[in-house]
């Protein structure tokens, strides 16, 4: 964003004379609060100035901005969320689960056979964002898979969700064919998708950092509108 994109009354006020944080601070002489737009990413000053700028003038907000060789600085934009974080935001609750040719059954010569659960609901699956793990506890059961399997047989279970590496269990189904499953899943890289980066320029050593109401036009803040017209009543809004 260039400077010129946004239209400053400049006054005298500092902004590294004023109390507050990187974000707002407080005009002791107007008794306005002054809003940092370079604390902002672009699409958000973009949109904050917009929306000042519909206001009628009068009770329009004042800001600060730093601006280096004509271009203002912003803080980098949020990066995106993770697509293993937008998958478990969605609520999805689906998670592959398999049964592969494992071990052999006691009773017989061949593997086992590959069979797809049919009753994924029997599954619990819980998303843990702080630890980006999914944890998948349930049962499985004779009922649930395309048999039949001898009893005692040993299968591959392999369990998966988008954006996360497969766990192999191997399970073996006793008597009751009747086996709980615990399985962990974790996420497989990359985690994150890349940031975006900083909309801010640099270049020379020029950093302006003016202050003042956004208007129609960038010029000089009036001496006599820098009182608070809000002062002993309501309170400005900004």
């Amino acid at each position: 964003m260039q400077r010129d994109e946004v239209p400053i009354a400049e006054c005298d006020e500092r902004w590294d004379a004023m109390a507050g944080d990187e974000a707002t601070r407080s005009c002791a002489r107007c008794v306005r609060r002054v809003h940092n737009l370079s604390a902002l990413s672009e699409p958000e000053a973009r949109a904050f100035v917009a929306r000042a700028l519909a206001m009628p003038e009068a009770i329009r907000p004042c800001v600060t901005l730093r601006a280096r060789a004509g271009l203002v600085e912003f803080a980098p934009a949020p990066a995106p969320p993770a697509p293993w974080r937008r998958w478990a935001a969605a609520g999805v609750t689906a998670v592959g689960l398999s049964l592969g040719a494992g071990a052999c059954a006691p009773d017989e010569g061949g593997p086992s056979p590959v069979a797809e659960v049919a009753a994924p609901a029997q599954l619990a699956v819980r998303v843990r964002p702080e630890t980006a793990r999914v944890e998948v506890d349930g049962v499985l059961v004779e009922g649930g898979v395309a048999g039949p399997f001898a009893p005692g047989s040993r299968h591959r279970v392999e369990v998966s969700a988008p954006w996360f590496r497969p766990e192999v269990r191997e399970v073996t189904l006793e008597g009751g064919l009747v086996t709980t499953l615990s399985i962990v899943l974790d996420v497989a890289p990359p985690t994150e998708e890349p940031a975006d980066v900083a909309t801010s320029r640099g270049g020379a050593d020029d950093v302006a950092v003016p202050v003042g109401k956004l208007v129609d036009r960038p010029g000089r803040f009036p001496a006599e509108t820098r009182s608070n017209p809000y002062a002993g009543g309501k309170g400005h809004p900004y």
